[in-house]
């Protein structure tokens, strides 16, 4: 069961110019065309932590859809072999959308988010970019807006947004941070 609650959540912007990070030797970072399965599976480990459910909740055609169109661009992070994250944008004209963007779990905290964050910046310009924003709620991991400022975001916006959650995500998060007010609609 989902419920809509209110989100804090805030805007960034690339600036142009920002410091480029690079990945370790053993990281690459390549286009990736995955099927909605392949998809769902990588999505759910790295957003889940995070209580992502939009594209979980999508019809499956509206996501196929998305998956096919070519404005869509992923990117998989690979260390060693192994899979670490993806990177998703949305482009409309010149402008790229930091739709999804995470590390697994198992390669947070070893160093590679700014690396990551960085080249996938550069790989969207290089696409025909010229201008990355993205958008992040207080639900995001907590060193996630450090690491966007890092790696050369500047935030340009907040609101409050109403945000479907998973009820059991929402109980274990409410348990950690009993301070914050739980307002929601059933959906």
């Amino acid at each position: 069961m989902y419920k809509t609650i209110p989100v804090a959540t805030s805007y960034y912007e690339h600036q142009k110019g920002a410091p480029v990070f690079s990945l370790p030797q053993n990281a690459k970072l390549h286009l990736w065309q995955p099927d909605i399965e392949a998809y769902l599976n990588v999505y759910r480990s790295i957003g889940e932590p995070w209580g992502w459910t939009g594209r979980i909740l999508m019809p499956q055609e509206e996501l196929k859809a998305i998956l096919q169109d070519e404005n869509n661009f992923l990117f998989q992070l690979s260390l060693g072999g192994n899979f670490a994250g993806f990177a998703e944008f949305q482009q409309v004209a010149t402008d790229f959308e930091l739709v999804y963007f995470g590390l697994h779990p198992s390669f947070i905290g070893k160093g590679l988010g700014k690396g990551f964050l960085s080249t996938a910046c550069q790989m969207a310009y290089k696409a025909g970019a010229s201008r990355i924003w993205l958008h992040t709620c207080e639900f995001d991991h907590p060193n996630a807006a450090e690491n966007y400022q890092k790696a050369g975001f500047e935030k340009y916006h907040s609101e409050i947004c109403h945000e479907p959650y998973d009820e059991d995500f929402l109980e274990k998060f409410k348990r950690q941070f009993p301070r914050i007010d739980f307002t929601y609609e059933k959906q």
